[in-house]
């Protein structure tokens, strides 16, 4: 990827979303069997009851915690309040194994506290958008919506695994949801699934920022300056890595860069491709080692269906 910071980004929502559904998605199982049926009852009258509160309470604290995210973005600038949330989420999240047995006003607690720390996660979409500004003044078109989307799709790729992954655990450390007490083994997993998953993806989230390079206002500022330069033809600098970025110009899919062109089919054809991938091609003068990847991935693919098929 050429957009560098885009790529950071993608990179430290993958990892956190990792972990990022996990915590609700076990918080049934941490009521019934690590705060016990028994604490549920008497707390709000059944298990379901306790779910709900939990959940309720999460809510009702994570949407005017959005507000408070706003202003601190505002206030110390988007990059840093998006440190800042990461670390506290993942830190945060830790604090769930201190729920034991009969702890269920703490659980309640730490649901709201969730709350507070999750609400800052939208302020990706916030980094985003001035990636695209970035994105655009590197290879001169709008890619918001393509930007959007990969942010969307891939790091649910690895929320899927992630989320399958403590049901598998549980079942081969012999969860059996008909006995009274779950073994020790059993609870580990759970509580581990809403804690220290979670919190790991969050911190490593957080250690994958710190590679993030637009980081400032005044970095974005001299981005827009540039986009004006574009415009008007002129060339301008990239403000991340001092290179020289001449104006790209786009007309009827074509696209002219310093006195070459490039046609509409050749443009649609390298779009395909990693600017990396281009850039190796174009350098070694050989347009024909495009093909030498996706080859590559194709037989990757084809060895690893064997087992697959060999094992259904």
């Amino acid at each position: 990827l050429s957009n560098y910071p885009f790529f950071i980004l993608l990179l430290s929502d993958v990892v956190e979303g990792f972990g990022a559904n996990l915590p609700l998605l076990v918080l049934p199982y941490v009521i019934d069997w690590i705060v016990g049926k028994e604490a549920a009852e008497d707390f709000v009258g059944s298990v379901g009851m306790l779910f709900a509160l939990g959940a309720g309470v999460h809510m009702l604290v994570r949407v005017p915690m959005n507000f408070f995210w706003r202003w601190a973005a505002g206030r110390f600038g988007k990059y840093p309040t998006y440190m800042a949330y990461e670390l506290f989420y993942g830190c945060h999240m830790f604090l769930f194994l201190f729920v034991s047995k009969g702890d269920a006003l703490l659980g309640v607690i730490l649901c709201g506290t969730w709350g507070m720390a999750y609400a800052g996660h939208w302020l990706l979409y916030d980094l985003v958008s001035d990636v695209a500004d970035y994105d655009e003044l590197l290879t001169g078109q709008r890619r918001e919506g393509q930007l959007t989307m990969a942010r969307e799709l891939v790091p649910k790729i690895c929320e899927i695994p992630a989320d399958a992954l403590p049901f598998l655990l549980m079942g081969y450390y012999g969860y059996n949801p008909d006995l009274l007490e779950q073994n020790d083994s059993v609870k580990w997993v759970i509580k581990g699934s809403i804690s220290v998953l979670p919190g790991t993806a969050g911190l490593l989230g957080t250690f994958a920022l710190f590679f993030f390079t637009l980081r400032k206002k005044d970095q974005h500022e001299k981005i827009i300056r540039g986009l004006q330069r574009h415009q008007a033809g002129l060339v301008t600098m990239d403000p991340l890595t001092g290179l020289r970025l001449p104006p790209i110009k786009r007309q009827a899919g074509a696209v002219e860069f310093e006195g070459s062109t490039i046609g509409r089919d050749q443009v649609i054809l390298l779009d395909h491709f990693f600017a990396s991938e281009v850039s190796w091609a174009h350098y070694s003068g050989d347009l024909g080692k495009l093909k030498v990847k996706p080859l590559i991935f194709l037989v990757l693919s084809l060895l690893l269906g064997i087992p697959g098929f060999w094992f259904t």
